[in-house]
């Protein structure tokens, strides 16, 4: 099973797609009170619950802000996407 926290941009119909395919197990960024708060915490919190982080912003892990928020506390990872991701046709 996928432990994921899903950070507030991401298109949350992606998700569903996933949901249905996958076990996941999801935590919405705004039901733990991370939408507006920044990527340490957002980072942090999901370091400390053992989640991968699934987004839309690709530039934290571009930038290299991934690893050296917490370098103490291993990170699950990050999984970043672009938004507009359409359905195959049948």
């Amino acid at each position: 099973m996928f432990r994921l926290l899903v950070d507030h941009d991401f298109n949350e119909r992606i998700l569903q797609g996933v949901q249905s395919r996958a076990e996941i197990n999801a935590v919405l960024a705004r039901t733990v009170g991370l939408e507006d708060k920044p990527d340490a915490a957002l980072l942090g919190w999901a370091a400390d619950e053992n989640r991968i982080v699934l987004s839309h912003d690709r530039r934290r892990a571009v930038h290299g802000h991934l690893y050296p928020v917490y370098p103490h506390t291993p990170m699950r990872g990050e999984f970043t996407t672009g938004s507009n991701i359409s359905s195959p046709q049948s």
